[in-house]
């Protein structure tokens, strides 16, 4: 038997072996909101149910939780600011509830600090804070680099020579990390590459060889 939960409580349950994020949508047809969900699997992977591939396995016990209100949809905001609102909430969720320090979106949607990113073994630290500058013309074009706390020491990273449009920050304790990445956005906040996306990539690229 295979249950989705919310808040806390069995909302539905189907004699099935599993669950995969389509058979989730069909289920949760009649909810509202239902697309704009998070799926929770096996109670630590916390992401957007629309970034699991339809054939995904997510288990037999999914945890549904409501996607941050105020997403940003209003005629007068720019694709930017819907999608930088839509997608950082989306991240908050994982980062500021897993580590008890939340996520900072500056008021005027420039940069995004998660204050514990994980690092690979070889830093030498478990984690640091992580910086993401926003370019103008996000999400159209990505990121080309982050920063990270001075106090890590590594490969690719500079303490001046930041890239594109990205400021200087080493006089705020901010290293810039050099990172380029294919970008294809989505039609939708949530689809195609996001901020989850640039993520992954960021955390690849962390595991170099060359120390």
């Amino acid at each position: 038997m295979a249950t989705i939960k919310h808040k806390g409580k069995v909302v539905l349950e189907r004699n099935v072996p599993f669950w995969t994020p389509d058979m989730i949508r069909q289920a949760m047809i009649s909810k509202a909101g239902a697309d704009r969900r998070l799926a929770v699997v096996r109670g630590t992977e916390l992401r957007p149910l629309e970034q699991f591939h339809a054939d995904k396995d997510l288990g037999t016990e999914v945890i549904i939780k409501d996607f941050p209100a105020a997403t940003g949809k209003g005629a007068d905001e720019s694709p930017r600011s819907r999608y930088i609102k839509a997608q950082v909430a989306s991240v908050a969720e994982v980062y500021g509830q897993r580590f008890g320090q939340p996520v900072q979106l500056s008021s005027d949607l420039q940069f995004v600090v998660i204050p514990q990113f994980t690092l690979p073994k070889q830093w030498g630290m478990k984690s640091t804070p992580i910086l993401i500058w926003f370019p103008d013309t996000y999400p159209s074009m990505a990121p080309n680099g982050f920063y990270l706390s001075k106090n890590c020491n590594g490969p690719h990273i500079f303490s001046r020579n930041v890239y594109g449009n990205s400021p200087d920050l080493s006089h705020l304790g901010w290293n810039w990390y050099c990172m380029h990445t294919a970008w294809k956005p989505g039609s939708d906040p949530l689809d195609g590459d996001t901020l989850w996306t640039f993520l992954d990539i960021a955390r690849m690229s962390l595991t170099v060889k060359e120390f």
